[in-house]
């Protein structure tokens, strides 16, 4: 599973039990940001 796969995961959302930003999802897209910034940065 890559940081894109996991950025897209559809996690459940259960208002008493979870936040709606799941940390795991959070942390992923900050990957994938930080991945095709380098990607665009290197060519």
């Amino acid at each position: 599973m890559t940081v894109e796969d996991v950025a897209r995961l559809d996690l459940g959302y259960a208002p008493p039990f979870a936040t709606v930003w799941d940390p795991i999802l959070v942390a992923a897209n900050v990957a994938v940001k930080k991945l095709t910034a380098e990607k665009d940065h290197l060519g």
